[in-house]
């Protein structure tokens, strides 16, 4: 009898030890917890609907963790960057244990899990991306530079602020390696308008980041994006809201442009929870889909190491069109500009459109023009012109 209480006694320290040496050698997890998450049923999809679900509950416990090692409200976007980065990867940071229940009920699909995360793991992320996404913001980068201006609109049409998926935009651009800034004058635009989809708004817009911009590279293309809360309704003890979100990223010296329009529904337990839920999932679904456009959108992209420039010459003064124009495209093909299409506007201006790889901004190729054509100079800027940006000379 003592023999065996012997040899209990020591298989229960070889157990603890073992225990022990697993915890130091694997990544840290904390104990279990049961997530719920939930999901509007649309169309009669359930199977999308358990799988917005799980991701709900996968969204909802990753964030809970995320917040212990994010310093207050004022980084709430970085927050949403980390879980996000956390969910595309939750290999070795998230574990599901098991489904705990799953049920139906008014319309919403519920969903119990039981999920462990590695709290090491996690808080590794937080740095890592921080320290990223503040090193590209403070040292540059080789990419473009996005200006970013969103807004929001509740269910009446009202404009309302929504710094904090303002900010998540850029950090995400930023992880993405774009340079990032707020443009204040577009988003103030913006909230003084009641129709965004107006072409003549839309050209405006480009106008006002165009000439609101700093003189580098830093802010070359424009996203602008409007969140409007679509139809907030009840659904039993829940909240389902839908969000429609409209996005553009345009080009300010180039007219080339990608667009975004989808709608998000979500469930939340009051209806400030549930329109927060849909405009994150609405704002996470658009940056994703639009930062992989932004390597062709942003007009000096590195294209396979080379910068790509698309713009238009504007030169006045011409009193010879056929022996000045002639010079000027002579000398634009000479340096290795392609030529897309030329024409004189209605006051005598000569206009010539082209793209060229010879040359790593508008402004260098501003110099090598005015340096290479005889009699040149720099014209005056035409800050009410619409489009891309241009380049201005005169005789």
């Amino acid at each position: 009898m003592m023999e065996r209480r012997l040899f209990a006694w020591h298989f229960s320290r070889i157990v603890v030890l073992l225990g022990l040496c697993l915890c130091l050698l694997g990544p840290s997890y904390c104990a279990a917890d049961v997530i719920e998450g939930q999901a509007a049923i649309l169309n009669g999809n359930l199977d999308a609907a358990r799988q917005q679900a799980r991701e709900d509950a996968m969204r909802a416990y990753v964030e809970q963790k995320v917040g212990v090692h994010i310093q207050g409200t004022t980084e709430v976007d970085m927050g949403m960057v980390v879980s996000d980065h956390i969910l595309a990867q939750s290999d070795g940071y998230v574990q599901i244990n098991r489904i705990v229940k799953e049920w139906q009920s008014g319309g919403i699909y519920y969903i119990q899990m039981d999920l462990t995360a590695s709290d090491q793991k996690i808080a590794t992320a937080v740095r890592d991306i921080r320290s990223r996404i503040e090193a590209i913001q403070d040292e540059g980068t080789t990419r473009s530079g996005v200006q970013v201006a969103v807004t929001g609109r509740d269910e009446m049409g009202r404009p309302e602020a929504i710094a904090s998926l303002q900010n998540y935009v850029m950090k995400k651009f930023a992880d993405a390696g774009f340079h990032t800034c707020a443009n204040d004058a577009v988003l103030a635009y913006m909230n003084r308008q009641t129709d965004l989809g107006d072409a003549q708004t839309t050209a405006e817009i480009r106008r006002i980041a165009r000439n609101s911009r700093m003189g580098d590279d830093s802010g070359n293309s424009l996203l602008r994006g409007t969140l409007s809360v679509v139809e907030v309704r009840s659904a039993g003890t829940q909240t389902v809201a839908t969000v429609h979100a409209s996005f553009e990223l345009i080009g300010l010296d180039s007219s080339e442009a990608n667009n975004f329009d989808d709608y998000a529904t979500a469930v939340g337990a009051s209806c400030t929870d549930a329109i927060r839920k849909a405009q994150d999932s609405a704002v996470r679904h658009a940056v994703e889909s639009l930062a992989q456009s932004a390597l062709s959108t942003v007009q000096s992209e590195f294209r396979g190491g080379v910068h790509q420039v698309k713009t238009a010459v504007v030169v006045t003064g011409i009193t010879d069109r056929t022996a000045q124009g002639s010079a000027i495209k002579q000398y634009l093909t000479s340096i290795g500009c392609t030529i897309l299409r030329s024409n004189y506007s209605s006051t005598g201006a000569l206009q010539i459109f082209l793209k060229t790889t010879s040359v790593d901004s508008i402004e260098e190729l501003k110099e090598k023009i005015l340096s290479g054509v005889p009699g040149l100079q720099e014209g005056n800027t035409d800050e009410n012109a619409m489009g891309a940006t241009k380049i201005y000379l005169t005789f």
